[in-house]
Order: structure tokens, then C-alpha cells, then sequence
């Protein structure tokens, strides 16, 4: 087996024939990593084969990987600086994807603090089971601190659920207080960089004991440099782990584990978050008052993140695109916003609304030059052609129309989408698919905004 230029050793566990079953060759490779955050392939070559008829060797790959780690993440591609009107952006798709999750945030550059006083229900995420995680007995500061301890047979956490983004200068600072756990029991604070689909830790502890002579005489302090971590968006997580050995069971004031007063400091603290669902055939999405949340404001940076939804789970967000809203300029004043504004002032619900529902979205009645106020058929938009061997859709961008990236994408079977070329110019569109081997086609538009 070798990974790479790195070769793995192997035991020979069976290689004999037992007289009943398959002959199987079995071995135990050496140094394989316990965990993984992205795929790694190994290449394993099995030699010394004899028979009639058969290779003397054969070679094959494995792949180790983490089923809750995809290998690729959505890229977003667009504008640096968009007019605080909206802007248009795109994203590398990933195959299967049965939908998308959009997060827009802003930027807030005061410290972080997590003391567990009230209200906290929306920054913090246990998995604590049946007791609470906040508590009033045992504390270092104010009402409340968190507690870790074992109703049962199973680890116990919590995540602080602020999205942080360090700096060099960043620190993680909290304090912990030790009462009634086995010595095999640990506690430990962990980082994640890609919104807890992986964790790697950064302090731990074992239980001191049974007795409760042993028990910390207070809270103690610790502070870890978060440098490694600058300029990632980082998620903190305590969690008591039993470790498949013996604990003791128990959530009263004498058991486990209490934590109070994390804080990190000079980093930057993702705020106002929206989240939007996109279908998983949605290569792009709008920047705007929808999706942010209130209207955009100029001089004021978004951070924009995509991630994908596979198999009922959502997977790690791709890296964010750090935008700035700009006043909107002249050339902005020919878009969709001051089509509405100018002509339908009644028209409701942006570009991906349908006002008058006909079934052609707001902002594709604008691309094609349509009324979004009155029902309109769909053949109003431009029909495919056969001109000989060729299903063609040809036609101009309407006149005022600004702003608008036009596609076609065609499909045999309603189900797989590939995007045509436009061979046109001059302002005319052009799109053809060849129907030569094809017993059916398909066309549909694509229509994206772009300052």
C-alpha cells in the first residue's frame, strides 16, 4: 500500500486457504489517520498471483473519506463592489445537489463574549440531553455558567453559535471548574473552520475523580492563540466525552463539568444574518434587500456564503465572497429596480416574484421586455426554430433593457441541463443545439442580473 510517494505498512493477517469459504487475502495497513477532512487515496498492489489465466499482479485504489466532509464547496463569483441597487452572482454547482442554503451576513468588529446569561437561546447549541445547559449554582460571573455532565451514556456538548473570524492578534479565553467525573472523562474546547462539519481541539482535561476533596477549589483561566486560525470563520464547541469508559451519572451541582466567561478577542464577528433556500439546480442567486435582509447599504461589506444540501444533509459552506455596496451610479439606473420604480411602481415581490401569476418571474418579464402586471403566455418569449440540422433560439436584448446575462440550457429528458454557447453579437443572442442523435429537446432560459 503506499499513499502517495509514502509507503504504508502492512500485516498479513490471512493469506492461507481454510477449506471452507472464498481463499481471501487480509491485512491491517499501519498509520492510517483517525480522522480526515478531505478524500485521501491510497493505492494498494497485490503481487505474486499465479494460476491459469490470471495476472501475476493487480492494482486498484481506495479512497478514505468522511462522509460529512464533502471534498469541494460552492465558489462564488461576482462583483467586488455591487451598486447598493442589487447585484447578480454565481456559483460553482456540486453534482446532486438536492438544494443550496444562501447566508449573507455583515460584519461586526467588537470581542465576542458568552457569559450564559439570559437571553441566549439564539447563540448557543446543545446536545445536552435532559438537563439545562445553563444553570445558577455553580458561576464565576453574573446568573449563569454552562454545565457538561452525564445523564447518560453519551457525550455532551455545546456549540457557541457566532460565526468568528480571527485575527493575528486573536485570543480564545474561558474558564472551567472541575466536580465529580471519572479521571478516564474528558472535557475539551474545540475549533471548526467549515461550520462544524469537522472539529479539531484545542485544550482538554481529565476528570478528577470521585471524591470530592478533588473537586477544583474554583475556575480556572486559560487563553489560546487563535493566530493559526486568522481570517477563517471559526466555531467554538466544548464537549465532555466519556470516552467508552467508566463515568459517573448524574446532573446535579456535584457533577461534571462548568463553564463561564469565554470570550475572544480582537476578532470580527459575522451579524445579521439572512439565510436563503436555493433549488439544487441554482447556479446563482441575487444580492439584494430579499437575501440581505433590509436594503443595501453603501460602504457596507457582506459576507456571502453558499453551501449544498446532499442526501437530506447539509454540508460545509464554500469560502465566503466579501463584497461592498456602492452608491448606484448612472449606469445602475437603467436596471430592473428603476424599471419598477419608473414604470411599475405596483409590482411586488423583486425579481424572482411573479406579480401577476402567469408563471414568467418579474425579473424575466423585465429581461424580455414584457409587463409584469398582466398575465402574459409563455410563447411570448422567444421560440425555438429548426434551421437545418440546427433547433436554434435567436433575439435581440430589448431596448432599455440593461444589466441581464441571457442563457439557454437544454436537456433530453427534463432531468440532466447543459448550458448552450451564445454565438450571437451586436446585441443579438443566439443559441443552437444540433438535433442529430436526439429523439427529444428541451430549452430553457436562464436569465442572471449583473451590474
Amino acid at each position: 500500500m503506499t499513499q502517495g510517494a509514502a509507503n504504508i505498512p502492512t500485516t498479513i493477517i490471512s493469506n492461507n486457504a481454510v477449506g471452507y469459504a472464498d481463499n481471501t487475502l487480509v491485512w491491517t495497513p499501519a498509520g492510517l489517520p483517525g480522522s480526515v477532512s478531505s478524500d485521501i487515496p491510497y493505492q494498494v498492489t497485490v503481487s505474486g498471483i499465479t494460476g491459469s489465466g490470471v495476472p501475476a499482479s493487480y492494482s486498484y485504489t481506495v479512497t478514505l473519506f468522511n462522509p460529512a466532509v464533502l471534498d469541494v464547496s460552492p465558489i462564488i463569483s461576482g462583483s467586488d463592489t455591487p451598486p447598493a441597487t442589487g447585484a447578480a452572482y454565481s456559483f460553482s454547482p456540486i453534482p446532486q445537489a438536492d438544494a443550496y442554503e444562501l447566508r449573507v451576513t455583515t460584519a461586526s468588529e467588537t470581542s465576542m463574549h458568552e457569559g450564559a446569561e439570559d437571553p441566549s437561546s439564539k447563540i448557543v447549541a446543545a446536545t445536552t440531553g435532559s438537563y439545562p445547559l445553563r444553570q445558577t449554582v455553580i458561576k464565576r460571573s453574573g446568573a449563569k455558567a454552562f454545565q457538561l455532565a452525564f445523564p447518560s451514556f453519551t457525550d455532551q456538548s455545546f456549540v457557541i453559535a457566532r460565526d468568528i473570524i480571527p485575527s493575528p492578534s486573536s485570543y480564545l479565553h474561558f474558564h472551567h471548574h472541575a466536580r465529580f467525573a471519572t479521571t478516564t472523562t474528558t472535557l475539551h474546547a474545540e475549533i471548526s473552520t467549515n461550520n462544524g462539519s469537522s472539529w479539531s481541539i484545542v485544550w482538554g482535561r481529565y476528570g478528577v475523580g470521585l471524591n470530592s476533596a478533588l473537586w477544583d477549589p474554583g475556575f480556572n483561566g486559560y487563553s489560546f492563540s487563535l493566530a493559526p486560525y486568522a481570517g477563517q470563520i471559526v466555531q467554538i464547541r466544548f464537549i465532555l466525552r466519556w470516552n467508552g469508559q467508566s463515568i459517573t451519572t448524574g446532573t446535579t451541582s456535584s457533577h461534571g463539568f462548568f463553564i463561564d466567561d469565554i470570550s475572544v478577542t480582537n476578532a470580527t464577528e459575522l451579524v445579521n444574518e439572512t439565510t436563503s433556500t436555493l433549488p439544487g439546480t441554482a447556479t446563482s442567486f441575487m444580492l439584494d434587500a430579499a437575501t440581505a435582509g433590509s436594503p443595501l447599504v453603501p460602504g457596507t461589506s457582506y459576507h456571502l456564503r453558499v453551501r449544498p444540501n446532499l442526501g437530506t444533509r447539509w454540508f460545509q459552506f464554500g469560502d465566503p465572497k466579501v463584497v461592498t455596496a456602492q452608491a448606484p451610479t448612472a449606469q445602475d439606473a437603467n436596471g430592473y429596480a428603476a424599471w419598477v420604480t419608473s414604470q411599475y411602481p405596483a409590482v411586488t415581490g423583486g425579481p424572482s416574484g411573479d406579480h401577476d401569476n402567469d408563471g414568467l418571474m418579474n425579473g424575466v418579464e423585465y429581461a424580455f421586455g414584457l409587463n409584469p402586471t398582466t398575465s402574459t403566455p409563455g410563447l411570448a418569449l422567444p421560440q425555438p426554430a429548426l434551421l437545418g440540422n440546427n433547433y436554434t433560439i435567436t433575439f435581440p436584448s430589448p431596448e432599455g433593457v440593461s444589466g441581464v446575462i441571457y442563457g439557454v440550457e437544454w436537456s433530453p429528458n427534463l432531468s440532466s441541463w447543459t448550458p448552450v454557447t451564445d454565438t450571437g453579437s451586436g446585441g443579438i443572442h443566439t443559441f443552437s443545439v444540433s438535433k442529430a442523435g436526439k429523439d427529444q429537446l428541451f430549452f430553457r432560459f436562464k436569465v442572471v442580473f449583473d451590474p
